[in-house]
This record gives C-alpha cells, structure tokens and sequence, in this order.
C-alpha cells in the first residue's frame, strides 16, 4: 500500500486526521468512511484512483486517528466534513460515502448544494425497511431501546488480546476478506492504549448520532441534492444488516420497490450493483468499486 500524508484540521475543537493522496492540482475526491471503521480502509480504493483524482481521506471524529469527543450528531459530522473541504481549499469536489459516510455526504450535499460537483454513495441508503417501521407504536418501542442502549454505551469496547485476534473478528464479520488484507485492516483499525491494552481505533459512543438521523429527513435531504448521484449497492449486503439487526420476518434485503423508491428520490442518479460484494464494498470488491466510480466521475 502506498502511504498516504496527513493533514491536520480542526473542526470547532475536535481535531481531525485526514489522509490524502495523489497529486495536489488533479480534480478533489473526498472519500468518508463509515461507522465503526477507519479512513485506512478506504486506501485500497484510493490508490486506484490517485492517478486521476487527489483523495482525500478524513477519519471522522470519534474514529481513527481523530479526535474522540464522546458526543456524536449527524450535524456534527456534516459540519467535520464542511470544515475539510473548507480548509483544504477543495475546488467542488466529487464526495464519496460508504454506509454511514454516503448518509453524511448526502446531508451535506443538501446544505451546500453549490460544493459537490458530484456524489457517490455506496451502501449509504440505510437498512432495507424492516417490518416494525410501519407501526407507530412498535417503532417508538425501538426508538425508546436504542434510546437506552446508546446513551448508556460505555467510552472503551472491551481489549483485544492481541493484534491477530482482531484480524479474525474481522474475518469473521466478513468472510471474503482474505487473512493478509484483515491483518492489515486489524493493525489500521487498532490501537494500543497508554493502559498497555489493545482497542478498536473507534469510540463506542459514535453509535449516539444514529438517535439524531431518520429516514424521513433523509429521503427530504436526497430530494434537494442538486449534483449526479451514483448509488453503489452490493448483492449480499443482506448477510450485514441480518447479522446487525435480528428482526422477525426479515431478510436484510430491499424489495424492488424499497430500493426503487429510495433512487427516485434523487434528481439525477445512476445505480451500480456489485452483486458478489456484501455491505463491505471496499473490502470485497475494491476493483469493480474503483472502476465504477472512476466510470462516472469522467
């Protein structure tokens, strides 16, 4: 893997890690990750693309490299993201998000509609609707749980016993992911912390910006999104949101309708499904990711 530089940026009083690579005058392409995973991961698919684009990589506040503040909003990281492209002088670039990252980069597409020249969001729609969201009183049920949960997160997951081990969880979480690639993966996404013990490079507590995000505003933020979108979707995605929420009578999958409806909602968008990638695009199919990114970007 080629090493990235580092840039400094401070967002109110939360300092981010940002990695960039390629060369400084080519078009900007800013590339967030998603929730519990680090802005390293996404270097795989950076390096195919540095020849035509300068990627920028940030790690979002409360992961990576960057600074861990215990509190997490959605307009917290849509501010993070504004204050990147805002210091790095990026003349309206293209944004990626993954997952988490596409739900960000779509808010902010809304707010500073004149930025983006154009957005990619992969695996970034949210859950496929599960069966409980058509019913009022059974959905403010799951929101008063998450609620709880969230909120009573503690600051430090348990330790690692060791470097190897981390690998395998990953491995394990996702089973394409060959054991050279997770060790890698498993050394960017840890540390070890002044306690001597090693940890996942994110805070527990990230997962508290979920209570600030709805698909009601999310669909209203896709309608104002002026720039072209592209929508990358993998085939087995399913095999995450399954293993993430255990829900009754639930496959993990979009009916047609679901996902043609959550595309209608852009102005401009094309669709692109990996079908032999899972939620993980930028673990299972970096080329084919690459490629179509690169394919609509030019």
């Amino acid at each position: 893997m080629i090493e990235p530089e580092r840039v400094a940026v401070a967002s109110q009083d939360v300092a981010l890690n940002v990695l960039t690579l390629g060369a400084r005058t080519q078009a900007a392409l800013v590339m967030v990750h998603g929730i519990r995973d680090v802005a390293m991961s996404l270097l795989p698919v950076a390096e195919r693309l540095a020849d035509d684009f300068f990627c920028v990589l940030p790690d979002l506040r409360g992961h990576g490299d960057s600074a861990k503040p215990g509190n997490y909003a959605m307009p917290q990281f849509i501010y993070d993201l504004h204050r990147v492209i805002e210091v790095l002088a990026l003349d309206h670039p293209a944004i990626f998000g993954h997952s988490l990252g596409g739900q960000i980069v779509a808010q902010y597409a809304a707010l500073f509609a004149e930025v983006p020249r154009a957005l990619v969001i992969a695996e970034g729609l949210g859950p496929p609707t599960r069966p409980f969201e058509g019913d009022a009183l059974a959905r403010l049920g799951m929101e008063r749980q998450r609620l709880v949960a969230m909120m009573e997160t503690p600051a430090r997951g348990r330790a690692l016993p060791s470097l190897e081990f981390a690998a395998e969880r990953l491995q394990a979480n996702n089973h394409r992911l060959d054991a050279e690639h997770a060790l890698w993966l498993a050394d960017h996404g840890t540390e070890v912390a002044a306690d001597g013990k090693r940890y996942w490079k994110f805070d527990p507590r990230a997962s508290q910006l979920w209570l600030s995000v709805d698909s009601d505003t999310n669909r209203a933020r896709h309608r104002a999104i002026d720039c072209p979108v592209l929508v990358v979707t993998g085939g087995l995605a399913h095999e995450y949101w399954t293993a993430q929420m255990t829900v009754d009578g639930w496959d993990g999958r979009y009916t047609e309708a679901d996902l043609a409806g959550r595309l209608a909602a852009f102005k401009d968008v094309e669709h692109v499904h990996l079908a032999d990638a899972g939620h993980m695009l930028h673990f299972d199919a970096p080329d084919a990711l690459a490629e179509a990114v690169r394919a609509f970007l030019s």
